[in-house]
């Protein structure tokens, strides 16, 4: 199981700091508490964008609001960051659907090692977390 939001973390962390579901939306720059609330019921998920802000705003560390394995993957590496694809891939000098796949352990390789290097600096992650991500989504490869 990948890291995801904690819906229940959130609404802990958000009353926490005295806000509202709609306080919380303007501050972090989003339409509404509707879209709070639904991230607290655990119907959606906000972008990875957003999970930086959010933390930032409630004055705890992004992990703190995650759930899941502690095994972390590309993609729960790029939410915990707070960076879309778009703006890893345009770091990597990739397409944003590369690093999409690479996220969900669709490859027939793992990168080169500057790749790696590279990954791992934009992500604000050790070199060996990301081959380890990547290693572990090699039983999901394409052939």
């Amino acid at each position: 199981m990948e890291a995801t939001l904690d819906p229940e973390a959130l609404r802990r962390a958000r009353e926490a700091a005295g806000l509202t579901q709609n306080e919380l939306a303007r501050l972090i720059g989003v339409a509404g508490g509707e879209r709070v609330s639904s991230w607290e019921r655990g119907v959606s998920r906000p972008r990875a964008t957003a999970m930086g802000r959010i933390a930032e705003v409630l004055g705890v560390p992004t992990t703190s609001l995650m759930t899941g394995s502690t095994d972390l993957g590309l993609r729960a590496m790029r939410t915990l960051a707070g960076l879309s694809a778009a703006e890893v891939a345009q770091q990597l000098g990739i397409s944003a659907a590369t690093l999409t796949r690479w996220e969900a352990g669709r490859f027939s390789r793992i990168p080169g090692s500057l790749k790696v290097r590279c990954l791992a600096q934009a992500l604000g992650r050790s070199v060996q977390e990301v081959e380890q991500a990547f290693a572990r989504g090699t039983s999901h490869t394409e052939s």
